[in-house]
């Protein structure tokens, strides 16, 4: 086998592992329900998001944060998942709001979600490496749904 071959082999083994870790990631985290209410933040005792006007940040309230490394990711929701991570931002310990800056603007009449991720002590937002954070008062990861003007 020369090297190319070889080179071959490792890029196509890396790309399978990299989609099967992706499936099994997505299928392993259900989806947030959605109230009916007109504020669709769900008024987590540590993170909320009021309904506001779309564009390219969302303003996060941050309440009871844990003293370890965490970040807050604004996600798409499609069709009832979180799909596509638009921006993140790290949140320090009584930090009371959080500006998320956005890769992509927010469209308005849609629905998104904030999420609270567990830094893996890289300092770095990373959605596959990152772990959702769970309230272990309550078991549930901790997520608020939000809706953009």
């Amino acid at each position: 086998m020369n090297t190319t071959t070889k080179v071959s082999i490792v890029i196509a083994l890396l790309i399978g592992i990299g989609l099967i870790w992706f499936v099994i990631g997505k299928a392993s985290v259900p989806a947030p329900e959605e109230t009916a209410a007109e504020d669709t933040g769900d008024m987590s005792r540590m993170l909320h998001a009021n309904s506001q006007a779309a564009g390219s940040s969302v303003t996060v309230e941050t309440r009871e944060m844990p003293d370890a490394d965490v970040w807050v990711a604004v996600q798409e929701m499609r069709s009832g998942e979180l799909s596509n991570v638009l921006g993140a931002a790290k949140v320090l310990p009584n930090q009371a709001w959080v500006t998320v800056p956005l890769l992509r603007d927010t469209v308005s009449g849609a629905t998104y979600a904030v999420v609270l991720y567990r830094d893996d002590g890289d300092k770095a937002f990373d959605l596959y490496k990152d772990s959702i954070y769970v309230d272990f008062d309550s078991g549930e990861r901790v997520v608020s749904l939000f809706k953009t003007l």
